[in-house]
């Protein structure tokens, strides 16, 4: 997932910091490489492609190619079965990984994940980077993902913009993550079309591109049924398919607001100002990005109506989502999410 991907250059970025001659390489999804694509601390990128093969001859063929690389240290971030194999079939002398119980003889070295923020960052952040500690490299507050962008690359798609009508000199964009991973992490989209209606009514020269794939065309029509002809009027229907534009088109906006999700996660490695409306039944301690000092908003039903959250297990909050979504009107949070855009269009006039 990109946020997992983009979270783990962390450690690639730690690395670097200490030891600057250290030649790093990435083992990553055909489908992530637009998110590490020129990332200065990585050095090479090593692809598992799902697609290669059946799965036996798949994991025999990258494991062959991991041990022919005679790594000193491989540090397993994903500690599965599959990865732990790998990891251990390398032959390195420093194999780091995640404690788990069936898992812990693949390594030299475990770490067990954090239940709780001890740091002033995503769970998600300090238990990537305390895999580090092994290699005596403390935790590292300062370092966030980034997403690295050539010029030409901003000029291309610059282009491409002013061909389809789009002027990001005059206007103030927002991209709008309309849809999550999957249903139950996506905030009601008439929800999400009321805080637009909202806020384009007192935001004249804010405009808003959506973020979704051609599959979801149908979503997106209904979606907009739920907009006013004016949040309609600054709704520009363009968007990239192709992962690598798509974030070199965020790169030119001033802000990503929406579902938690990837799009959050690549406007916060593109050092832009992100408000992220979580599920119900994620944690927020886990990617939460709002912080003392960031200019990130997280939005959280447990932290409007902490009631609901008495003695419901998580399993409980995940089955009925539905009913904690329509908790979480736009009543509720439109102050915070006026606020979040209000900064937004002062700061860019």
């Amino acid at each position: 997932m990109i946020g997992d991907v983009l979270t783990t250059t962390l450690l690639a970025d730690a690395l670097k910091k200490t030891y600057a001659d250290a030649v790093i390489h990435f083992l990553i999804m055909p489908s992530a490489e637009a998110v590490v694509r020129h990332h200065p601390s990585i050095d090479k990128l090593i692809f598992y492609d799902k697609n290669n093969g059946n799965f036996l001859h798949r994991n025999l063929n990258i494991a062959t190619k991991v041990n022919s690389e005679k790594y000193d240290v491989v540090i397993d971030v994903y500690s599965k079965w599959s990865s732990a194999f790998l990891t251990k079939y390398s032959n390195a002398a420093t194999r780091i990984g995640q404690y788990k119980p069936y898992l812990h003889f693949f390594y030299t070295h475990t770490k067990k994940n954090l239940k709780e923020r001890v740091y002033d960052m995503p769970l998600a952040y300090s238990n990537r980077m305390q895999l580090l500690e092994p290699l005596h490299i403390p935790i590292d507050k300062k370092l966030h993902p980034k997403i690295k962008i050539l010029e030409q690359e901003k000029t291309n798609m610059l282009t491409i913009c002013e061909a389809n009508k789009l002027d990001f000199n005059r206007n103030v964009y927002i991209m709008i993550n309309i849809f999550g991973s999957s249903p139950n992490k996506t905030y009601p989209p008439k929800y999400l079309a009321e805080l637009l209606n909202q806020t384009a009514h007192e935001l004249p020269n804010m405009r808003y591109l959506l973020n979704y794939f051609p599959k979801q065309a149908k979503e997106v029509e209904q979606f907009l049924k739920f907009c006013t002809k004016n949040t309609q009027q600054k709704i520009d229907l363009f968007y990239r398919s192709d992962l690598r534009e798509f974030i070199v088109l965020t790169s030119l906006c001033k802000a990503v607001i929406g579902n938690e999700g990837g799009a959050i996660h690549i406007g916060n490695a593109l050092s832009l100002p992100t408000l992220a409306i979580f599920s119900p039944w994620v944690s927020r301690d886990a990617w939460g990005l709002e912080a003392e000092k960031t200019p990130h908003i997280s939005l959280h039903l447990k932290d409007f109506c902490p009631q609901l959250y008495t003695n419901v297990s998580k399993k409980a909050l995940l089955k009925n989502y539905h009913y904690y979504y329509e908790k979480l009107t736009p009543n509720l949070i439109f102050n915070r999410v006026f606020s979040f855009l209000s900064r937004i269009n002062n700061l860019n006039n």
